[in-house]
């Protein structure tokens, strides 16, 4: 599988549009199911102002049935319709650190992530942004719905 590196916050705004007109979803549609997320947020990822947080990216995914990989432009295959719903991010994390064989550490040492976010998200205090999420997923050479439990 090819690796993308990096994202681009305006393709997302792009996908978006496309996936709700491909679906005749309507902005209000999307707020009825992220359920406390404000329309002006929807506007401001339609608009390509901002990109949702992981929470609220994973949930669109799960909506249109396509992969994370492919809502934010990092590859136009949409991936299979088989997503599990994505775990807890630090179970998941460390079961990936441990299937590669890297330690915390070994993230510190080659400037991945800084020691704070890491144990922000181990110990459930944070949730990784989305650019952290796209820096994990390249440094560990995994598609990011992995990275999230999803496949």
């Amino acid at each position: 599988m090819f690796y993308k590196v990096g994202y681009n916050e305006f393709m997302f705004s792009d996908i978006l549009c496309e996936l709700m007109n491909e679906k005749s979803v309507s902005p209000q549609d999307i707020q009825n199911y992220l359920e406390g997320t404000s329309i002006s947020k929807i506007y401001a990822w339609i608009e390509g102002r901002n990109i949702p947080l992981i929470d609220n990216l994973i949930k669109l995914a799960d909506y249109f049935n396509c992969s994370i990989e492919y809502l934010i432009g990092r590859t136009q295959d949409v991936g299979n319709s088989n997503f599990k719903p994505a775990p807890p991010f630090d179970l998941q994390f460390k079961k990936i650190l441990k299937e590669k064989k890297i330690s915390q550490y070994r993230l510190l040492k080659d400037k991945v992530i800084s020691c704070g976010n890491i144990d922000f998200w181990l110990n459930k205090k944070k949730i990784p942004s989305v650019s952290s999420i796209v820096k994990l997923a390249d440094y560990l050479q995994v598609d990011i719905d992995y990275l999230l439990g999803r496949v």
